[in-house]
């Protein structure tokens, strides 16, 4: 595959495949790296299918956020399509989850910018659908890119999933997916309250560990409309001003935020009156313990209080004796 010609680009390695294509990483004639995703030969005589990669096309096109990989071009290469994007260094989420759950401070502001994001997609129509670990990428200086507008949907457009299919990632989607209900914006909040879960838990709140498809489905559905466990609950560390947050993230859409914007604005507000103590560091230097991971750590404050302790047990044991 390597020094393969896709257009003006040369392909310098496969990065994935997946059910509608490979994705390369290949370099443009100004040696500017870039991503590739190629449509599967087999997949082409369904229009459907051809109509959802280049409106994906279509809609990334149409964007110009620092969380969403600009597209640069697209079009037919022999018996197949491509899509020519902005080449994302870094580990997708899941990548970076089995190393440990994401620092507090960092995690908000993770959850922050894809807010902005996706309130700047819903704003020119665009509901993505299906954010999931996979579809996130955390690059080496730690920012957030948000992947695959794929099922992607246009606000009032049409819909290219097939009757009787859930538009989304089981484990990520919102009630009104698993209901084909309606969507708007409010869906992708929920679902990004989902993955603030998983940014402190590196796991999601719900899973059904059965394999039947509808099996699943129905587990699912149980969960979302039983009683659902607190932020709070993730080792007591979480404050009550983020838990409300996701509480309010997380319930059925005419209780939620009425917008990505909203739900940033209440972040951020929030945030700001109840300043996070905790500091993001690099993954080689981030703490092991749950009581490192809450910010207790060898600070001078920490070192006073420590010393107040060790002089009131001197004095204890000196008094203690004098009683003798």
């Amino acid at each position: 595959m390597a020094d393969e010609q896709i257009g003006e680009y040369t392909v310098t390695r496969n990065i994935g495949r997946g059910g509608f294509g490979k994705v390369v990483e290949a370099k443009a004639p100004d040696g500017k790296r870039v991503a590739i995703k190629i449509l599967h030969a087999n997949l082409v005589e369904d229009s459907r299918v051809v109509e959802r990669f280049f409106r994906e096309a279509l809609i990334l096109a149409k964007l110009e956020h620092s969380a969403i990989p600009r597209v640069y071009h697209f079009g037919p290469s022999g018996d197949s399509y491509y899509l020519v994007q902005e080449f994302v260094e870094g580990d997708d989420l899941g990548v970076v989850l089995a190393r440990g759950p994401i620092m507090m401070d960092e995690a908000v502001r993770h959850l922050d910018h894809l807010l902005d994001a996706l309130h700047y997609a819903h704003e020119r129509g665009i509901i993505h659908r299906d954010l999931k670990p996979r579809n996130i990428i955390i690059t080496p200086d730690r920012e957030l890119k948000i992947l695959d507008f794929g099922i992607a949907k246009i606000m009032g457009g049409i819909n290219l999933t097939a009757p009787g299919t859930v538009a989304a990632t089981l484990a990520y989607g919102s009630p009104e997916q698993l209901t084909g209900k309606e969507l708007d914006g409010r869906s992708d909040v929920f679902t990004a309250a989902i993955l603030l879960w998983e940014f402190l838990n590196c796991e999601p709140p719900f899973r059904s560990e059965r394999t039947k498809p509808m099996d699943r489905i129905q587990d699912h559905l149980a969960w979302l409309q039983g009683e659902k466990a607190p932020l709070t609950s993730l080792m007591g560390e979480v404050p009550e001003w983020l838990a409300d947050w996701y509480q309010k993230a997380t319930r059925p859409p005419d209780q939620r935020f009425v917008s990505a914007a909203a739900a940033r604005d209440a972040l951020q507000r929030d945030r700001t009156e109840m300043a996070l103590p905790i500091l993001s560091m690099p993954d080689d230097q981030r703490p092991q313990t749950v009581s490192d991971r809450v910010g207790i750590g060898a600070g001078p404050m920490t070192w006073i209080t420590l010393g107040l302790v060790v002089v009131t047990l001197l004095i204890a044991v000196f008094l203690a004796g004098k009683m003798l």
